[in-house]
């Protein structure tokens, strides 16, 4: 016979002690659940019908969501961005990278953002490049801080869905450039293809919205 106590895992600490002489009382056994009246089952509740004149939301989820216009001139005279959050996390270090190719106006990934307003004169050209290469670059780096600034606007003025035309564009030109894209070739694939699918897309949405009527 002893008297010490022990912990449980079920909570407070269960005494062992107990006398031989006399032996506990076996629990009543407990009542079944009572089965015979099962729990009266409800209805499923019939499904709302649609409105008649609903229309889907240009920009709604799923399938849906190709109809979405991602740039949209206002009544105001403003314009909507509506991009996804993935869309801006792609955009948003595209600009800071072009921006450090231009510090090399050499580079031949940029050939078509300068191309030569003279081939046959050398000597006419570099009078050119001096008069009018650094207005050239300052107006494309300006254009792609702007863009930089406005990657998380929602709205846009004509100043800045201007910059965000000019900053595509040349996006568009210097990664065609890399991958020598042609005109009549198969789309690739990759990655960096995909990128510059987007960044048309997104270019020609922009020229359209600036050439449309408000909504």
């Amino acid at each position: 016979m002893y008297s010490d106590s022990t912990s449980t895992v079920c909570g407070p600490r269960c005494s062992t002690t107990h006398d031989p002489a006399e032996p506990p009382e076996p629990a009543e056994p407990a009542e079944p659940p009572d089965l015979a009246e099962p729990a009266e089952a409800t209805e499923p509740a019939e499904p709302a019908e649609p409105a008649d004149d609903a229309e889907p939301a240009d920009d709604a989820e799923g399938d849906m969501a190709v109809f979405r216009r991602p740039v949209k001139r206002l009544r105001s005279g403003r314009y909507q961005l509506r991009l996804s959050p993935e869309e801006r996390e792609l955009l948003r270090g595209l600009p800071g990278q072009l921006k450090e190719l231009l510090a090399d106006t050499d580079e031949p990934a940029l050939r078509r953002l300068f191309p030569p307003a003279y081939i046959a004169d050398a000597e006419g050209e570099s009078e050119y490049r001096r008069l009018v290469g650094d207005d050239l670059l300052q107006g494309r780096q300006a254009a792609l801080d702007l863009m930089a600034e406005t990657i998380d606007a929602t709205e846009l003025d004509e100043e800045q869905v201007t910059a965000w035309l000019s900053s595509l564009n040349d996006l568009r030109l210097v990664i065609g450039t890399q991958l020598d894209v042609q005109e009549d070739e198969q789309p690739g694939d990759t990655p960096i293809h995909q990128v510059y699918y987007y960044l048309t897309m997104l270019e020609d949405a922009v020229i359209n919205a600036l050439s449309s009527q408000y909504d």
